[in-house]
């Protein structure tokens, strides 16, 4: 869990700063596997660390966020692959 403590620090410190947490950040190969990994995260965990909690339960975002994306026609387009 030592990873994601440090994901959620630094969204946390980008929040306290005044930057928008929103605004794209590249967290680079290691934070997609931290990201991605099959894992559960405490809500109750992150809200004691951070003060945050979600707006909205989880199944009703991911259904927004599927609307969202299907309106913009965003919803089997493949991200263009980007090296550097």
């Amino acid at each position: 869990m030592g990873g994601s403590r440090a994901l959620v620090r630094g969204l946390g410190a980008r929040i306290v700063a005044g930057v928008d947490p929103r605004a794209r950040v590249d967290i680079g190969p290691l934070g997609v596997r931290e990201l991605t990994r099959d894992a559960g995260f405490s809500i109750s965990h992150i809200g004691e660390l951070t003060g945050w909690s979600p707006a909205v339960p989880l199944a009703d975002g991911m259904a927004r966020t599927q609307q969202w994306l299907g309106e913009r026609g965003l919803l089997g387009v493949r991200e263009p692959s980007r090296r550097g």
